[in-house]
């Protein structure tokens, strides 16, 4: 358990700071950008479903960035510990902060006045969010490129603001078109997606194009 402590600790400090300043910044200015004072059930869940549930792509995609360099991924494919291992540790300090995050919205507009169903808007958004950064996690993971991840996530995001209606199970911001909340079918597509994201980091080397089934003799 120390050792994998020391080794969260180790990507916190070299890699993950930046991000999750960048999240608490998302917290910080958010007050200045949207309202969170005597809101309806609609307006709130359009705080949590379009711009909370942003924290999902800032939190998760960037887990595997370290070993996006070759080098760092044949140094870490040779240690004891299985790099899945190192990535579900990752994840398990992501969710949690993720639901922080969320919590601190939900608070706000709580203090705000605002009118809604608090365990409803909080699973439905979270589970958006987790969702969104499955999509950016899984996306770069393909293409060994975070900067990738970020970009489809985002673009799916923002494609949703016109079609959402149009995706079924998958279309975003469900609460904000009065639509039932599709939570499990978000958290079992993000569970999927990362599962296949964490098989492609343990099979393709960082800078490497090759399909990942070519290293499997590796």
């Amino acid at each position: 358990m120390e050792k994998y402590a020391k080794l969260m600790i180790s990507f916190v400090r070299h890699h993950y700071l930046p991000h999750l300043g960048i999240t608490a910044l998302l917290i910080a200015v958010s007050g200045a950008i949207i309202s969170f004072r005597n809101l309806d059930a609609g307006a709130s869940a359009q705080v949590m479903e379009m711009y909370a549930a942003l924290a999902g792509i800032l939190l998760l995609t960037p887990l595997f960035a370290p070993e996006t360099d070759q080098q760092i991924w044949e140094l870490k494919r040779t240690k004891v510990t299985p790099m899945w291992r190192l990535y579900l540790g990752r994840l398990f300090l992501a969710v949690p902060v993720l639901a922080v995050t969320m919590g601190i919205f939900l608070l706000r507009l709580h203090c705000g006045g605002s009118e809604f169903d608090a365990g409803s808007l909080f699973s439905a958004a979270y589970s958006e969010a987790l969702f969104l950064g499955a999509t950016g996690f899984f996306a770069g993971a393909v293409t060994n490129q975070p900067v990738i991840g970020y970009m489809v996530s985002l673009l799916y995001y923002m494609g949703n603001i016109g079609i959402a209606g149009k995706l079924g199970w998958l279309g975003l911001f469900p609460l904000m078109r009065n639509q039932p909340a599709h939570r499990g079918c978000f958290l079992l597509t993000a569970i999927v997606l990362i599962a296949l994201g964490i098989l492609l980091r343990e099979r393709i080397p960082g800078g490497m194009t090759l399909p990942f089934w070519y290293h499997r003799g590796a």
